[in-house]
């Protein structure tokens, strides 16, 4: 038998009501070719049925972003792109709906957004592109061990709009301060998003609604 917290609220928590929003993304010609080029090399390599486990990985990080997936992490880690010139289609829905939307598709201003994925490859890679955009980031993932220094500058610096994190900010920490999260990839267990949704949906939480975007 289990009890959620939806269940046990009291005056301390004040979230009304959960709004999931689906965010269906559609490839650019270039995008979806990369995807099914990976994709098929890789199902050539692993036609004997060996190494499947590898196959399904390169499946989610391809998935959770194709030139996060195609840059090296050591270009990454030193904020280089050399696919910069490239239209990305999710990176720019991420902007065209929840970062800097218009007043046709969206009434609602979001200050403060965490932005939540498996793979630290596509959150570096993010964090450049969303830059070049002008919208500054944070970022935490495992490599980092004063993650809560970070984000108490993410949330008293207005001019830090994003939280980027890996699954290491889904537990532990308090981000109450923040109405909207993203899923800009999906886990296997759905309890981890139910850990990433409890970062702002807990004692505190002064808004009355949150907003959960699932790309």
């Amino acid at each position: 038998t289990r009890t959620t917290k939806r269940q046990i609220r009291n005056e301390l928590s004040k979230v009304n009501e959960r709004f999931p929003c689906k965010v269906s993304i559609l490839l650019t010609q270039e995008e979806q070719k990369f995807f099914d080029k990976v994709i098929n090399d890789y199902g050539e390599k692993n036609s004997d049925g060996s190494s499947n486990l590898g196959l399904v990985q390169i499946k989610r990080m391809v998935s959770s972003s194709v030139y996060g997936y195609l840059n090296k992490r050591e270009d990454l880690e030193r904020d280089v792109d050399i696919y910069d010139e490239k239209p990305d289609a999710k990176v720019n829905a991420l902007i065209s709906e929840i970062l800097q939307p218009s007043k046709s598709n969206h009434m609602r201003e979001i200050k403060k957004v965490i932005v939540f994925a498996v793979f630290t490859d596509t959150l570096r890679y993010l964090k450049i592109r969303l830059s070049r955009k002008g919208i500054k980031c944070a970022l935490i993932d495992g490599s980092i061990e004063d993650r809560q220094a970070i984000i108490d500058k993410f949330k008293d610096d207005d001019e830090i709009r994003v939280l980027l994190s890996s699954e290491v900010g889904s537990e532990g920490l308090d981000m109450q301060f923040c109405d909207t999260i993203v899923n800009y990839d999906l886990p296997w267990n759905p309890m981890v998003v139910e850990q990433r949704i409890g970062r702002i949906d807990r004692i505190g939480q002064v808004a009355d609604n949150i907003y959960i975007y699932n790309f």
